[in-house]
């Protein structure tokens, strides 16, 4: 809801399936692949990412996402923080 990414993308990511908008496809392929590989994302999905519009300093903004959310992750955990109830429908367990 605050990314502003549409509920359906946030569905297709979550549940694994295809996105319909190449551009967000092609970042979410992007950022789970640099998670996966620890940043190390193929060639071609270096390829695919740049041929949809972004640039090249955008996986440093994959980066400090991933970073962040590992920061907010750990903390969280770490202090046993409840989901506010406003991010409930978003939880994942």
């Amino acid at each position: 809801m605050m990314s502003n990414v549409p509920k359906d993308v946030l569905e297709a990511i979550r549940s694994h399936q295809p996105i319909s908008d190449t551009k967000l496809a092609a970042l979410a392929a992007m950022a789970i692949e640099m998670v996966a590989k620890h940043g190390q994302p193929s060639p071609a999905i270096v390829k695919t990412f740049l041929e949809n519009g972004y640039q090249e300093r955008d996986p440093l903004y994959i980066v400090l996402a991933a970073a962040v959310k590992v920061l907010s992750n750990y903390s969280n955990q770490a202090f046993g923080t409840q989901v506010d109830d406003k991010f409930s429908a978003y939880k994942v367990d």
